[in-house]
């Protein structure tokens, strides 16, 4: 019998030392954290994510934006603290820039993105991360926004942001009035024929203010030195004749002094808004402009064609009121 109590004895004296081994873990749970987290676990709550400045710090994230309050804010914030910025940080801006409206409707993930705008862009001035965030402020419309716009377009020399820069001015919840004396000194004395082009081409796109794309080629037509240039400018004035009672004037008065090289550009849009005063004006110049007479016949029969359909909608229109009544 006393041959089998001596391995009983030997194993309830290890099992003994497990379990008191055990217990004694279980009496400091921070003991199996990594160093770095071993004070910090001790005696501390949770903290509360929706306290005001609170930051979520898990798996390797330190942003002012959770990713439960806004995932695409919050990744962006994280690339911007690398010292390098990921490829997948423009995936983010381009999210960030479509889903706009939600960091807009909340006062504190506007500020957020704002306060990212300072300290990259504004205050450190990093290349890279200014060429990231810079497109932000186009859909970003906020008055500090603007202010920022306009601050940097004058505090930068780099071609790229000022286009930037102007490209988001021309916003019109930011100030295109501005964006078109920008637009003007660029597109007529940058000396990259690309930008000129792009400055250009930013406020001539412009869909919602006729009259200040009008106001805007007409500067272009009397600063600017290149032909070429100069009958862009006609072209973009003639499209935009037929709600633009400004373009209107600025053709007939150049139709008085017409150049033969302007002349096609000058008649492009007359068949669908002319009067018989301008159908008479473009048939005098038939003997002036004999290149250009079959073109000005057209263009003089167009609006006759014109004024005739006109006029023959509103009997229509009057006999179908006559009826009514």
């Amino acid at each position: 019998m006393r041959k089998y109590l001596l391995p009983l004895l030997v194993f309830g004296a290890i099992g003994a030392l497990v379990v008191i081994g055990v217990l004694a873990t279980r009496d400091d749970g921070t003991r199996n954290l990594p160093p770095d987290r071993d004070s910090s676990a001790r005696g501390k709550t949770q903290p509360d994510k929706n306290e005001p400045g609170s930051v979520l710090k898990r798996g390797g994230r330190d942003t002012p934006t959770s990713l439960k309050q806004n995932h695409w804010l919050s990744e962006l914030e994280r690339a911007l603290e690398r010292d390098e910025l990921p490829k997948k940080a423009y995936n983010y801006r381009g999210k960030l820039c479509e889903n706009i409206g939600d960091i807009l409707a909340d006062e504190k993930l506007t500020n957020n993105l704002l306060a990212a705008i300072r300290k990259y862009v504004v205050t450190e001035r990093d290349p890279a991360k200014r060429k990231l965030l810079l497109p932000i402020l186009r859909v970003l419309t906020t008055p500090e926004a603007t202010r920022i716009i306009e601050e940097e377009f004058y505090r930068t020399s780099d071609p790229e942001e000022r286009l930037i820069l102007l490209d988001g001015m021309a916003n019109p919840k930011h100030n295109p009035e501005t964006a078109s004396i920008w637009a003007v000194e660029m597109a007529v004395h940058s000396e990259d024929s690309e930008h000129r082009h792009l400055a250009f081409e930013y406020m001539a796109n412009i869909d919602w203010h006729h009259d200040l794309v009008v106001d805007f080629a007409k500067q272009i037509y009397d600063l600017s030195t290149r032909p070429e240039q100069q009958l862009t400018a006609i072209g973009v004035i003639a499209e935009r004749a037929p709600e633009s009672d400004e373009a209107k004037t600025f053709i007939r008065a150049r139709l008085n002094r017409p150049r033969e090289s302007e002349l096609m550009g000058l008649m492009r849009t007359i068949p669908g808004w002319g009067t018989e005063r301008d159908a008479a004006k473009l048939e005098s110049l038939i003997g002036e402009f004999p290149a250009l007479a079959n073109s000005l016949r057209n263009a003089v029969e167009e609006i006759r064609t014109f004024l005739r359909q006109a006029e023959e909608r509103k009997k229509t229109e009057a006999r179908e009121r006559e009826k009514k009544n």
